[in-house]
């Protein structure tokens, strides 16, 4: 996702992250007329985006050779954890633009807590961790 300064039509940049009790609170700002844009995650969302490791702000690296093409490679890689008949069809439910993000929080959820099979329950229960 990309903020877009309607000013002067360049992109905005990660400024900062603020905690705010349960939620994050994220500043974006242009590079060229220095506008400033705030968004605010909730605490499901904060903990959802928490859960699947995902970094808010710049790279502290450089992108690595191929890093791209090795990522999308390992998105059909197998993972250790079986998923039950009932929690695959519940599974594509979800929404198609958000399936590959859930299925990976649910695996990780179980991974946590020693789980070797995705049940409805195990579903239930990481829908409650991320949703609070």
């Amino acid at each position: 996702m990309k903020f877009i300064c309607l000013k002067c039509e360049s992109y905005l940049l990660y400024d900062m992250q603020e905690k705010i009790e349960e939620s994050i609170g994220i500043t974006f700002k242009c590079p060229q007329c220095g506008y400033r844009l705030a968004m605010i995650a909730n605490a499901g969302e904060t903990q959802l985006v928490h859960s699947m490791g995902i970094k808010i702000g710049g790279r502290t690296s450089p992108p690595e050779a191929l890093e791209m093409t090795r990522t999308n490679l390992d998105e059909g890689a197998e993972t250790g954890i079986d998923w039950s008949e009932e929690a695959e069809r519940r599974l594509e439910q979800i929404p198609p633009f958000v399936r590959p993000m859930a299925k990976t929080g649910i695996e990780r959820f179980a991974r946590e807590r020693g789980y070797r099979e995705i049940t409805l329950p195990v579903m239930e229960e990481a829908k409650k961790r991320f949703m609070g």
